[in-house]
């Protein structure tokens, strides 16, 4: 797991952080897949973490939640061929091709 945020919303401590992250980055493995979608999740939604990506490295694919006033939206699937955008740190993309070691789009078309 990888937490993101600017130093205002957190204080740290000697033995920890205090405060929530911008963005949570969880990588699921099969043990902990059903705990990381339902009680991290709302966890981190109570924090008002305002992004949470959940990459899956078996399935090839990431979900990405954003926070509204209320909760997290209903989440936005990536495909191992798409850019994976990180709303909160400026609309930072990462290209899962790279990220899963796949075919990207421009493999597919041949170009280069």
């Amino acid at each position: 797991m990888a937490v993101f945020g600017p130093v205002p919303r957190r204080s740290f401590t000697p033995t920890h952080i205090e405060g929530a992250p911008e963005v949570v980055i969880e990588v699921l493995s099969p043990t902990t897949a059903a705990k990381d979608l339902r009680q991290k999740k709302s966890l981190y939604e109570g924090a008002r973490v305002r992004e949470y990506l959940v990459i899956d490295p078996l399935e090839e694919y990431a979900i990405r939640f954003l926070l509204g006033a209320d909760d997290f939206d209903k989440g936005t699937v990536f495909a191992a061929d798409e850019l994976l955008v990180i709303a909160t740190l400026e609309e930072l993309e990462i290209p899962l091709w790279e990220v899963f070691e796949v075919e990207g789009p421009h493999d597919k078309t041949g170009a280069e």
